[in-house]
């Protein structure tokens, strides 16, 4: 790379950074002028410190490029998410708020008209045996009908165990009852229970 001694290389960096006194900087002169090989070291260490330099400052931002970066990080700085910032919270929270406080009030509407199949004004509660002679018994054999006045079937609830089934029909005639009594009408049901 270099045929000089590493004193004489480091003695050439100290000249071109100027970090000789007066009689080295002399001194050196002198012998650059009468070895060939040393002032040849010289121009190569003067070379590489320039493409060095040309290198750094190819790579350096440019004022205009570090303003840019800046006011990035300003802005990404100064930057709220919007779990941060109050006005928006409060306003999504308020819809959701609102968007369930409709669900529920209509919730209770639909449920407070008088759509339910169990509650058939004058209608009637029949356990029925669905088996046909002579084929396989089928999975709910016993079935509960709840009826509305008119005959028409508001209800089906399918019962393996007879007595499962009279239970139900029982509960539900209760159920029934307490209903028309709080309703201060009189109940009609009829049972078809007998088999």
């Amino acid at each position: 790379m270099y045929s000089v001694p590493d004193d004489d290389l480091e003695l050439l960096e100290s000249y071109l950074d100027d970090a000789l006194s007066d009689e080295e900087t002399e001194s050196l002169r002198l012998r650059l002028s009468h070895e060939p090989n040393l002032a040849a070291a010289l121009r190569q260490l003067r070379e590489e410190r320039s493409q060095r330099q040309a290198y750094f400052q190819s790579i350096d931002p440019s004022p205009k490029e570090v303003e840019e970066l800046l006011s990035s990080i300003r802005a990404a700085a100064n930057h709220k998410p919007w779990y941060r910032d109050q006005g928006r919270l409060t306003r999504w929270g308020s819809a959701v708020a609102a968007c369930l406080a409709i669900a529920v009030t209509g919730g209770f509407v639909y449920h407070s008209w008088d759509k339910t199949p169990l509650r058939p004004v004058g209608g009637e509660v029949a356990v029925t045996n669905n088996v046909v002679p002579g084929t396989a018994t089928p999975v709910g054999q016993y079935t509960v009908e709840v009826t509305d006045e008119n005959g028409r079937v508001q209800a089906v609830q399918h019962f393996d165990d007879k007595n499962l089934a009279d239970d139900f029909a029982r509960d539900l005639r209760q159920m029934q009852t307490r209903h028309r009594q709080s309703q201060g009408g009189v109940m009609l049901i009829e049972n078809n229970n007998d088999f």
